[in-house]
């Protein structure tokens, strides 16, 4: 799994050397003030190349080492990017602290319910925000909370019954529910939501398709150590990536952003952190 931060130590110095000299340790790179050069890096886009690190955290603030990432700093910032748009988020509650944020954001309402399907809509930018939760597997359910069979889907499912267009960005993301369950499970049921895509965009080739990666989680209680790895979380990643390689979609990995982040381990980051996410999620949807 990808760190942090690579530091060149000269080989011939020794413990004591080191402490008792910063000069020992040697930070590769180029002299920056406080982040890359934006104008080096291309527009946020589907179909980027790998690079050695995501990115980095500066004061607060994640920079992109992908693309070049925007901020938007205030609800008409955010809505002017998504004015007019219909975004769709599927998946785990994780994807759902995007969707919640936004909706937050300028306190919107929501109909429905977020085990099932919520939707907010704000008037004056004619944005829609919808929620659906992924269908099984699904573990540490409430048990006050009894589902309904029925009304479940399956995310390809989903897909196939969306009109799509160039106003219409679709949100994925599911993982945590699978970190317990066979890498088999999920692969199939990537195979599926993959062709589920192309044929979503040889319906509507100009639909916008954006994947969430898994990140890394806490590991406080027994259990999750037992079905709750990150090291398997990563292997999830992976296998993401491969699968939906090819794809006319952009794949935004946050694992570096959770591993790296100066708060403690934790599933569901906190919202300084998801502000962030959210920024460069905005940056796919609006690169301009």
């Amino acid at each position: 799994m990808r760190g942090c931060l690579a530091l060149a130590v000269p080989t011939e110095l020794g413990v004591e050397d080191l402490l008792s000299s910063i000069e020992g340790i040697q930070v590769r790179g180029r002299r920056i003030l406080n982040k890359i050069e934006e104008t080096t890096l291309p527009l946020c886009a589907p179909g980027l190349p790998e690079t050695p690190s995501e990115g980095y955290w500066f004061n607060g603030t994640w920079y992109s080492l992908k693309c070049q990432s925007r901020k938007f700093p205030s609800v008409r910032s955010v809505f002017g990017c998504l004015q007019n748009k219909s975004v769709l988020f599927f998946g785990d509650s994780t994807i759902r602290q995007w969707w919640k944020f936004l909706k937050d954001l300028p306190k919107l309402h929501h109909t429905g319910s977020v085990v099932y399907h919520a939707a907010a809509v704000h008037g004056k930018y004619n944005t829609t925000l919808e929620f659906t939760f992924q269908h099984f597997p699904r573990n540490a359910i409430n048990d006050k909370i009894k589902l309904q069979f029925k009304i479940l889907r399956y995310l390809a499912e989903e897909i196939d019954g969306i009109k799509g267009g160039p106003n219409v960005v679709l949100v994925l993301g599911l993982w945590g529910h699978y970190t317990a369950e066979p890498i088999e499970t999920f692969r199939s049921r990537l195979y599926g939501i993959r062709y589920a895509i192309e044929r979503l965009h040889s319906r509507y080739p100009d639909t916008k398709v954006i994947w969430r990666t898994s990140n890394t989680r806490d590991h406080s209680r027994w259990f999750h150590f037992l079905e709750n790895s990150d090291w398997y979380a990563y292997q999830l990643l992976r296998e993401a990536k491969k699968i939906l390689k090819g794809l006319n979609i952009a794949i935004i990995d946050v694992w570096e952003m959770t591993s790296c982040m100066w708060h403690d381990p934790i599933m569901h980051v906190p919202e300084d952190v998801v502000r962030n996410q959210v920024d460069l999620l905005l940056s796919y949807i609006c690169p301009l």
